[in-house]
């Protein structure tokens, strides 16, 4: 086990021309692989927004299907999309 330094990160917070805010306010997350709480980042948007984002995602999930590799991340890519068309 190694040791590890909590550094702070400074907070930033970005708001975007179409009204998304991007942030990292703090929160944490479980990261699965690691199974460790890391900082979470929050990106705030309409319910339109997120339908429009959920089509681009999911466009991209059927492209790189057809360039699969061991790393790609369409299925994680694709459940996302899925959760942000139906919000």
């Amino acid at each position: 086990m190694t040791d590890s330094i909590d550094v702070p990160r400074p907070r930033f917070r970005v708001e975007l021309d179409d009204g998304q805010i991007v942030e990292n306010d703090g929160s944490a997350i479980l990261d699965p692989e690691s199974g460790d709480q890391v900082p979470a980042v929050v990106l705030r948007m309409s319910r339109a927004r997120a339908h429009v984002l959920a089509h681009v995602l999911e466009d991209w999930s059927s492209v790189a299907l057809v360039v699969a590799t061991p790393r790609s991340s369409c299925v994680t890519e694709r459940a996302l999309a899925l959760t942000l068309d139906s919000a």
